[in-house]
């Protein structure tokens, strides 16, 4: 039943995708569908970090990182970038919940997360079912099943990183690599709007070898786990 449900959802994201594309004059080609960014919307980007429980702190500050990141970012798009929260506080009901949210927001391409221990699997595989993609951020090294399709892992080499300013520092500088994502769209529209490919973005994140932002640099692995080997932060 959960295996029919997911094929559901993707299918549902392919036509709505195909759809507005249409709608816009673009031929989507895209495997996993599209979704058309006017000239004057934001592109969303997940934000899945703990806002409860006793890791509360550290997803607000977290969070508050990523916004400041998606303010001053300026790349090759008209388009700005605007965080959506989601409460990802590592419990089982939670996990399941946050799944099925995410899952349904059919404009959220890629998720910025926290890495739970153990690692959050089920959340991890609905997201990507639903063609969806995340990039976990994990501090310390840990044992890990294998990723899904459409998902990276962020490893440092300590836990914590440093103080708190250098860890904020690391979520800065993964949120203007993910940015960069989406640079250059598959198509732009007459109107200015650009066509985002759900593939598209998921080809990008799963081909990546090296990850250097703002002095942070990550070696990744064919597993798509990537580890920190250089700081940004003196």
């Amino acid at each position: 039943m959960a295996c029919r449900a997911h094929r559901i959802i993707l299918l549902s994201l392919v036509i709505f995708g195909t759809v507005q594309a249409c709608q816009s004059g673009m031929v989507c080609k895209d495997p996993l569908g599209c979704i058309i960014i006017d000239e004057d919307q934001s592109i969303q980007i997940g934000a899945a970090l703990p806002m409860s429980g006793r890791q509360r702190e550290l997803g607000i500050a977290w969070l508050g990182e990523i916004e400041r990141a998606a303010q001053a970012f300026h790349g090759g798009l008209d388009q700005t970038f605007s965080p959506v929260s989601y409460d990802l506080n590592c419990s089982p009901e939670n996990s399941q919940e946050m799944a099925s949210l995410v899952s349904s927001q059919d404009r959220v391409l890629l998720v910025i997360a926290s890495a739970c221990d153990p690692f959050d699997s089920q959340f991890a595989q609905s997201v990507s079912d639903a063609g969806q993609n995340i990039v976990w951020l994990a501090q310390g090294q840990t044992n890990l099943p294998d990723l899904p399709p459409g998902n990276l892992l962020l490893q440092t080499s300590s836990d914590p990183v440093g103080t708190q300013d250098q860890a904020l520092g690391l979520v800065s500088a993964v949120s203007r690599w993910v940015f960069d994502l989406f640079d250059p769209p598959a198509q732009v529209t007459s109107t200015g709007g650009i066509v985002l490919g759900r593939q598209s973005v998921r080809s990008r994140l799963e081909q990546v070898e090296t990850i250097e932002s703002s002095g942070w640099r990550w070696d990744c692995s064919p597993d798509r786990t990537c580890l920190l080997i250089q700081s940004g932060v003196n």
